[in-house]
């Protein structure tokens, strides 16, 4: 009885570190748009394409079964006409393509996530 107890001990703890570690959620911090770029995540769609040259501090998450994304980044004010711009402002919602916003103007912070559905 006893080897059995510890045999499903073992199973659950080898299952719960292999959880962890093949986990579907990815999380990647960036310093800059640069970086982004040398990356390919704004081609592989979990960085929005519209993301301002100034933008830094950018991090994203990301699921691989699910395609779910979401992230936050911050920019410099001298960005912040010509990335609103590009948004389309439907009552404070902010979007861009499959993308939504949320603007900290005062401390010109952006959170996003897709809108698309899952897979």
């Amino acid at each position: 009885m006893k080897v059995v107890l510890k045999f499903l001990v073992l199973i659950l703890i080898i299952s719960y570190v292999l959880t962890k570690i093949y986990s579907d959620i990815q999380t990647n911090t960036y310093k800059d748009k640069k970086a982004v770029l040398n990356d390919n995540a704004i081609q592989r769609g979990w960085i929005p394409q519209i993301l301002p040259d100034s933008s830094f501090q950018i991090i994203e998450t990301h699921n691989l079964d699910t395609n779910k994304v979401n992230g936050s980044f911050q920019y410099r004010e001298k960005d912040e006409n010509t990335f609103m711009n590009k948004l389309e402002n439907l009552n404070g919602q902010y979007t861009w393509e499959e993308f939504q916003f949320t603007i900290d103007k005062t401390n010109n912070k952006v959170e996003f996530k897709d809108v698309k559905k899952s897979k």
